[in-house]
């Protein structure tokens, strides 16, 4: 479990760079459930009987291990805007987004959705948090799709792919072969 944790925190910072607010949500097993920003946790590390998160105030947080059923981190993002007085939620403009084929050796499409036209940023990174590859596309309203060069990806191996519109970031799993 402490592997699990410490993989999917730092995958999900990759992740949620800016866009959103992800939370770090503990489920115990009398029933209770606490969760934690991962933008104000500063580090975890873990005991032989506990998990600790350090926070920026310096305020450590203990949770015995064996009390914990499960874990998943939730994000907290809600895009508004004001209107007439009143917070009218946005519609994401970006959807339906899909790689295809996955795995792939070459090339890979990346096929996405949009509500208007507007420009998307596409970006390859390894599980280190390198930039491999950026584009940018110019998405028209509705479907669209791109092809990715694979050949910069010199090893096989997970990659995530990120796209980017001006109000929401999708992050997508690729396998090289």
């Amino acid at each position: 479990m402490k592997k699990n944790i410490i993989a999917l925190v730092g995958l999900l910072c990759l992740h949620f760079m800016v866009y959103a607010q992800p939370k770090l949500m503990i489920n115990l097993k009398e029933n209770q459930q606490t969760g934690f920003f991962l933008n104000e946790i500063k580090n975890i590390s873990f005991t032989p009987t506990n998990l600790v998160l350090n926070f920026e105030d310096n305020n450590p947080q203990n949770i015995l291990i064996n009390s914990i059923n499960n874990f998943r981190v939730e994000v907290v993002s809600i895009v508004t805007d004001i209107e007439d007085n009143e917070i009218v939620n946005k519609q994401n403009s970006l959807s339906a987004v899909a790689l295809f084929p996955n795995p792939a050796s070459e090339t890979v499409t990346v096929k996405y959705e949009l509500q208007k036209n507007e420009k998307v940023e596409i970006e390859v990174f390894n599980l280190a948090g390198t930039s491999l590859l950026s584009i940018q596309d110019e998405g028209v309203s509705g479907q669209n799709s791109i092809s990715l060069p694979l050949n910069q990806l010199n090893t096989s191996g997970i990659y995530l792919v990120k796209l980017k519109t001006n109000d929401k970031l999708e992050t997508l799993k690729l396998i090289k072969y």
